[in-house]
């Protein structure tokens, strides 16, 4: 019976799951007719649960697992609970979700109706109710949608961290259907690899990227004059300025004139290129990879280096509004007379990757890691400067891929702090601490050799690590020192000079005394008074294993 019941329900939940509470009355009414009134009731509810949250036990309703007699007995019932066959039911449900579908569309469309009216200058909605026209022409269902206008914001110089940032800014961009994407530029320049990367990004976005060099006072230098001049939109802000796209050499170093005419010749030939594409001025960018050149924003727009000057984000958009532009898609017409800004903004590993790449933090990563590695070697089990060391010594190598590095600087560097280490162990009047001072002094202001300013590390960043890591060493050598020459608190050295008390009257300058919580056997010493029970006594000497006391 309980079986049959089972196999009723599960029927009834695979036909019509709103008749569930029906279904329960009618199975409780045949329960208790049967004489199963508490098991045919409670044991369904746990199962209706479970096959409700698993879909995966819903083969057993479409096994064939019903007996040849049972089958009519179960048809009848569903159909007293149902009150109609299945077909019907279904039938009349879909009716009903067509008609509420019919109406929610109508609903919208007289909704829709009502806002394109009341888009119109001076009408209100009341009016539009009312079916009052409209003084002027319809306002579309597009132009009702907000235009969504990404905003990226980038300072400093162009590295991987800042490459990944666009790149990522960008394409989520386009998978949110923006309009308009804005990239407000200040940078002094930056590594040629990432900025070909996000120029890559630029130009195969179907979305359109303006570069706005912002705020007052920024500069679109080096690196960035590329990255500006390849936007399908460029502007700058009054007071900002454009150019010295000279190449530069990591670390500043010099090369033959062959090289470096070649590595000339391939800058011109890419900011040409660019500058072709979108209508620019590839003569003057061409000046400013060759000889430097820079314009100001005025300047930029006469030379039709950029398109346009504007003070702000906003004065920007309504200036480019109805603007044709070409991208990968095709030529796009600018709709942005309704936008809604979105800032992208960098996310924990943008901002952390960001960090690391500057000079002066990759510079005292750098340091803290050798300090770590060191302190670790010479204190093994200690753990945690391994531990500290070994992850700051990556994220400072990470930094420095980045970077013009000198490798001869890292060495002397390493020299100096093992230097240090030498000063602890070996006693050298402070020869070994000055020369590790020197090493570090030297090796760091070796470490980073560039023209650029933002590609090197501040000589005040220098020399405040190196005087830390010389007081450190410093003070840890005096410490050693001192150690040395401290008296022993253990055996006859550490009783030395200690005041004790007699427990016994002396007989022949012989007794015993309580000292550093110890009996010991003791004697006066020659010359001294005789010492009588509770005095006072110091230690002054020792003959084998007797103390020599004397009265205090």
């Amino acid at each position: 019976m309980i079986f049959l019941c089972f196999k009723i329900e599960l029927s009834v939940l695979n036909r019509n799951k709103r008749k569930i509470s029906k279904f329960f009355w009618c199975l409780l009414k045949f329960s208790i007719m049967m004489g199963y009134k508490f098991l045919t009731v409670l044991l369904p509810l746990p199962l209706l649960l479970a096959f409700e949250f698993l879909s995966a036990g819903r083969f057993l309703v479409d096994s064939p697992v019903l007996f040849q007699d049972e089958k009519p007995l179960i048809d009848k019932l569903i159909r007293d609970i149902l009150g109609r066959d299945e077909e019907e039911f279904k039938q009349k449900d879909k009716q009903g979700k067509d008609k509420e579908s019919k109406e929610r569309e109508k609903k919208e469309e007289k909704n829709f109706k009502v806002e394109e009216k009341s888009q119109s200058k001076g009408y209100s909605s009341e009016e539009a109710e009312k079916g009052i026209e409209p003084e002027r022409q319809k306002v579309s269902r597009s132009e009702m949608v907000s235009s969504k206008v990404f905003v990226l914001e980038v300072e400093g110089a162009i590295s991987p961290p800042v490459a990944d940032f666009i790149i990522e800014g960008i394409k989520e961009a386009q998978e949110k259907g923006a309009k308009l994407i804005v990239i407000l530029l200040d940078t002094p320049g930056g590594l040629d690899l990432s900025m070909r990367k996000i120029i890559q990004a630029i130009e195969s976005s179907y979305v359109p990227v303006c570069v706005f060099v912002w705020p007052i006072g920024a500069r679109a230098a080096s690196a960035g004059t590329f990255i500006t001049v390849s936007a399908h939109i460029a502007a700058m802000a009054p007071g900002t300025s454009i150019g010295a796209a000279s190449p530069v050499m990591m670390g500043g170093r010099e090369i033959d004139e062959k090289l470096r005419k070649k590595i000339e010749n391939d800058a011109v030939a890419y900011i040409r290129s660019i500058a072709e594409k979108h209508g620019r001025n590839a003569n003057w960018l061409e000046k400013a990879v060759r000889e430097a050149a820079t314009l100001t924003a005025e300047e930029a727009v006469k030379n039709n280096v950029v398109d346009l000057v504007a003070e702000s984000v906003q004065e920007l958009i309504k200036k480019i509004n109805g603007k044709k532009v070409k991208t990968s898609a095709g030529e796009i017409t600018l709709d942005l007379s309704s936008y809604e800004i979105v800032r992208f903004e960098p996310n924990l590993k943008h901002k952390v990757l960001k960090v690391i790449s500057d000079p002066n933090i990759a510079y005292i990563l750098l340091m803290i890691g050798i300090w770590g590695i060191f302190f670790e070697l010479a204190n093994p089990g200690a753990i945690f400067p391994g531990v500290a060391g070994a992850i700051c010594l990556i994220l400072g190598l990470y930094s420095l891929q980045t970077l013009p590095v000198n490798w001869a600087g890292i060495l002397l560097i390493i020299t100096g702090i093992i230097l240090f280490l030498l000063e602890v162990k070996v006693a050298s009047s402070g020869l070994l601490t000055l020369s590790g001072i020197a090493s570090i002094i030297l090796g760091s202001l070796m470490l980073f050799r560039s023209p650029e300013p933002f590609l090197r590390a501040s000589y005040r960043v220098i020399i405040s690590t190196t005087l830390f890591t010389a007081a450190f060493f410093v003070f840890v050598a005096y410490k050693g020192i001192r150690a040395q020459f401290k008296k022993s608190p253990v055996g006859f050295e550490g009783l030395m000079e200690e005041v004790g008390e007699a427990i016994s009257d002396f007989q022949d300058g012989k007794g015993k005394i309580f000292i550093s919580g110890e009996i010991w056997e003791a004697k006066v010493a020659e010359g001294e008074k005789n010492i009588a029970k509770s005095d006072r006594v110091k230690v002054i000497g020792r003959d084998g294993m007797i103390l020599l006391v004397k009265k205090v």
